[in-house]
């Protein structure tokens, strides 16, 4: 979830994401880690629940500043196990993520020991330019 609060602390919009677990009565995860500004535009890092895949994966969304309206999604689901998206930093036209893949669990870690570390760079449109893992 991303809530905008104004000046006063009332909130101007909210905006939540994330897929229900396949299983009823199941917890799934969708967290978000961090979030950068460029102009118009909010750059969220997250781990997102897929529901085709029972998975927390890492994704990056953009959304207007001004309405909280998702622009672009993009989900980072080429490797297995959980994973999250956890810096953002926009310089200029690209968009650095760095965060995990591979993970056991799901949900807001705060160390993710056992996953494999990850770099994406996206331009500003939420295409991948480059991933390493």
């Amino acid at each position: 979830m991303v809530r905008r609060i104004d000046n006063v602390g009332k909130t101007v919009w909210t905006f939540i994401e994330g897929d229900t677990h396949v299983t009823s009565g199941q917890t799934s995860y969708s967290v978000g880690f961090g979030i950068a500004q460029s102009g118009d535009r909010l750059y969220v890092g997250t781990g997102v629940w897929q529901k085709q895949s029972n998975l927390m994966k890492p994704a990056v969304i953009a959304l207007d500043v001004a309405t909280g309206s998702q622009v672009w999604k993009k989900v980072f689901d080429t490797q297995p196990g959980h994973g999250g998206v956890r810096g953002v930093i926009v310089d200029g036209a690209r968009i650095i993520c760095t965060g995990y893949v591979n993970n056991a669990d799901p949900g807001f870690l705060f160390i993710a020991d056992a996953a494999t570390p990850a770099v994406w760079e996206l331009d500003t449109s939420g295409n991948m330019v480059k991933e390493k893992l």
